[in-house]
């Protein structure tokens, strides 16, 4: 099972959201599945046909490179957003940050809005956050 590519990075501890939440009822049931998302940077264009060749390469790596998924498990992939003429970016295997996105609340009429910068979360080392947000596409293997 696919799933992607997602409008929006689902890094670190975001990617039991979005996509990926579909990927672990098919890991639950044994289904090798792989979700793409792809981060995004403001003022920068999206280029869908390159999101399309990087996602590609991602999923190649990890069916020609890796052990195949164990049961159970699935592979969370997340696309840079570089510059226009940047060069290709690195896949990465990496692991998955275990630091949440700090968001603040706001109490609003009818209930709580919460906010925060993506972009400014904590970069644990070697991490997907790192890596992504550093310019390379992100692989990690995540188990249930």
């Amino acid at each position: 099972m696919l799933s992607g590519i997602n409008h929006g990075g689902n890094l670190g501890c975001d990617l039991y959201i979005s996509g990926t939440a579909a990927l672990r009822g098919s890991a639950y049931h044994r289904v090798r599945s792989a979700a793409v998302s792809h981060y995004l940077r403001r003022g920068v264009p999206l280029d869908w046909n390159a999101a399309a060749r990087r996602a590609a390469a991602a999923l190649s790596e990890a069916i020609d490179r890796h052990d195949p998924l164990g049961e159970r498990e699935f592979w969370s992939i997340n696309l840079p957003h570089p510059d226009p003429g940047d060069p290709e970016p690195a896949v990465r295997l990496c692991p998955v940050s275990r630091e949440p996105l700090p968001v603040a609340y706001t109490q609003e009429a009818g209930g709580f809005r919460y906010g925060g910068v993506y972009a400014e979360r904590p970069r644990e080392a070697g991490s997907d956050v790192d890596q992504c947000f550093g310019g390379a596409i992100t692989l990690s293997r995540v188990p249930l």
